[in-house]
């Protein structure tokens, strides 16, 4: 047990310190504003493709793209031109990392957090805004965050599984996964917030025989809260609340009692997201008005012109192969360069886990991971996603296969 808690630790640190840069070079806010204001993410520049190509229509003297297409057919290959011109806007862009640093900080120092970057909400991005304002540096976050998740890991499991070994197992797994590493030496994303906020929420929906009691669900709702506040809030509202409505069907409870449940969780959670907002509405800012920016992202993402059923089983080639299909212009198979055998052989150990934990008396206290299991997976199988996404979906499994692994190990030590 020593030995999987030190070599997790160890692994960690390691890491760490060949990425010690990374947490020790100062922030410098003024680059970070001139790399934002030339970059795709700028207002000036944050347009669709018709747009772009419109604009360059235009400045070569047409009244537009279409009106340069016609003249030139046959003079020169229009694809060719088309990629370039939308490769060159492309080339100026900075990467997500670079985008949360910058607005964040923004945020930090208070800007509208409606103004930059709204399509996600502002809470991860405070983080790493205050991350480069106390400590002059955005990625101390991701240390202090990777912490307290590991620490978050072993102490669900050993609350689920009343086991020093399956923690450590579970812990392991999570410290040595290149999703979790991924997060830690790349700079800031969002994913590794909504898991420390995640896993607590499905730690306190266990539910006891007479309903889960009130102050774990306060606690649930607070933590329902902060994990939709942190990514696209719609997307993830419903993937939660459809998480906690069947994990509370699954209780034998009155209809009455699961859905004031759910309500009162969803009261608390939501009061949890407006608070997020504090800044906006210190500036006068409305809930109609919110409502309104939350419409917008909502269409944003709607009219993002994904080509979704092309990118249909991304999440399960991924794991089986480390191949994915990216969307731009045009669908591109790309391959996660940090991805390992393990990946499938760990989520394959993990579904053996579930099906022999179905027949445990333990289930009841495993019934909302396995639950979020399913839901995400189904998310991650019909939706476009990146790799980092399935973050959300591996450290569960760990949870799962440490309580499993500690059960076969303790069958086996009492049958010998």
């Amino acid at each position: 047990m020593l030995l999987l808690y030190g070599t997790a630790i160890a692994y960690v640190v390691f890491v760490l310190f060949r990425n010690i840069t990374l947490y020790t070079r100062p922030f410098d806010a003024a680059r970070s504003k001139a790399r934002y204001d030339s970059s795709q993410w700028s207002q000036s520049q944050n347009l669709a493709p018709d747009k772009i190509l419109d604009a360059f229509g235009k400045k070569q003297g047409y009244t537009g793209w279409n009106d340069y297409v016609d003249d030139h057919a046959g003079k020169e290959n229009i694809n060719e031109t088309k990629t370039r011109v939308l490769k060159e806007v492309s080339d100026k862009g900075i990467s997500d990392a670079e985008l949360y640093s910058y607005v964040g900080y923004q945020y930090a120092v208070g800007t509208n957090p409606t103004l930059l970057n709204p399509e996600h909400p502002p809470l991860g991005k405070y983080l790493i805004g205050l991350s480069a304002l106390l400590f002059h540096n955005e990625n101390v976050i991701l240390v202090i965050t990777g912490a307290i998740i590991l620490l978050e890991v072993g102490l669900v499991t050993y609350l689920i599984s009343a086991s020093s070994l399956a923690a450590g197992v579970a812990v392991f797994l999570t410290a040595t996964h290149s999703l979790f590493i991924d997060q830690l030496i790349h700079g800031p994303q969002l994913d590794i917030f909504q898991l420390v906020f995640l896993l607590p929420l499905l730690y306190f929906l266990i539910p006891k025989k007479s309903g889960i009691p009130f102050g774990n669900l306060m606690a649930a709702g607070v933590f329902f809260g902060l994990f939709i506040s942190v990514k696209t809030f719609f997307t993830y509202w419903m993937l939660l609340n459809l998480s906690v409505a069947l994990i509370l069907l699954t209780a034998k409870w009155s209809y009455a009692k699961r859905l004031r449940s759910l309500f009162l969780m969803n009261a608390v959670g939501l009061t949890v997201f407006l608070l997020t907002y504090v800044q906006y509405f210190r500036l006068g800012g409305t809930l109609k008005g919110l409502l309104g920016v939350q419409k917008y992202i909502f269409l944003f993402y709607r009219n993002s012109q994904i080509p979704v059923l092309e990118v249909l089983g991304n999440s399960f080639q991924l794991i089986l192969t480390g191949t994915w299909r990216f969307w731009g212009h045009g669908i591109i198979l790309s391959h996660y360069e940090y991805w390992s055998p393990a990946w499938t052989a760990v989520y394959g150990l993990g579904l053996v886990a579930i099906l022999w934990s179905l027949r445990e008396k333990k289930t009841i206290y495993l019934r909302g991971i396995f639950i979020f299991f399913v839901v995400y997976n189904a998310f991650a199988f019909l939706f476009p996603i990146f790799p980092r996404y399935l973050l959300l979906l591996y450290v569960p499994i760990h949870i799962v296969v440490g309580t499993f692994v500690d059960t076969i190990l303790w069958q086996k030590n009492n049958l010998s």
